[in-house]
């Protein structure tokens, strides 16, 4: 056996090491015990990000007024076409609120929606 097998490096494989650079060290806190923690200074990205890691990725359209499914011209396509249900959602943040760690001030929209939502601000 050589030296490094004996020593303490030797426990682990590469890249999970408890200070390797992608796995948190132990006692490292989330949220706002952690010393990089900006709260409400944070950028829109990182309120999304949060958002995602805490609720998930929108999964649903949460307007009562969302009807699928329906019809709509395309660019560049003469006739109408029906889509049966939306493919993709979106957090959005609700009118009146201001991006903060608080569900509460998102909604999840539909991609229709959430255009819809925006242009009437």
């Amino acid at each position: 056996m050589n030296d490094m097998e004996n020593s303490a490096e030797a426990k682990y494989e590469w890249g999970h090491h408890p200070n390797s650079r992608n796995g948190f060290k132990e006692g490292n806190a989330l949220g706002e015990n952690n010393t990089k923690w900006k709260g409400k200074k944070a950028s829109y990205t990182a309120f999304h990000h949060w958002l995602r890691y805490h609720y998930g990725k929108a999964t649903k359209c949460e307007n009562i007024d969302c009807v699928y499914p329906r019809k709509v011209r395309r660019r560049g396509i003469s006739h109408m076409i029906v889509i049966e249900k939306p493919s993709m959602f979106q957090w959005a943040l609700l009118k009146g609120k201001i991006h903060e760690h608080n569900r509460g001030n998102y909604i999840q929209l539909c991609v229709s929606c959430h255009e819809k939502y925006d242009k009437n601000n």
